[in-house]
């Protein structure tokens, strides 16, 4: 068996609310490791590991014309709701590989409809705004 070590967080107030709303039923532990383990990704080169609102990422699907199906579904896992992709292929009964290029694909339109957005100023922003309250 695993040895684990334990880890307390300081957060500011309304971090951890804001926190379990992203973790949409997830235990927050969970989360907090795979959006640790996405930090490390960014620190290894993938530029694209924050998530998306539902309307961004609908929006995102219209201007990309992407049909309803597999891949929409496990891209939207993906951007909306901070999963991995291999966790997202395996809810969705997709091959990995194919929900990896899906979620690609997804990501290439999201950085093209950000940079056209950042030269008229009028983009799909970079981060979820956080929760009132």
């Amino acid at each position: 068996m695993p040895e684990f070590e334990t880890i307390t967080l300081r957060a500011p107030a309304g971090t951890k609310t804001a926190w379990v709303r992203q973790a949409r039923g997830q235990k927050l532990s969970a989360w907090a490791l795979a959006a640790v383990a996405r930090g490390a990704a960014l620190d290894a080169g993938d530029t694209l590991t924050d998530t998306l609102t539902d309307a961004q990422f609908d929006a995102l699907a219209e201007l990309l014309r992407l049909r309803s199906g597999l891949a929409v579904h496990v891209s939207r896992l993906v951007l909306v709701g901070g999963l991995s992709v291999p966790v997202a292929a395996k809810i969705v009964g997709m091959p990995y590989q194919r929900a990896w290029q899906a979620v690609q694909r997804t990501k290439a339109g999201l950085k093209l409809a950000r940079a056209a957005g950042e030269r008229c100023g009028c983009g799909i922003a970079t981060e979820k705004p956080m929760p009132a309250g």
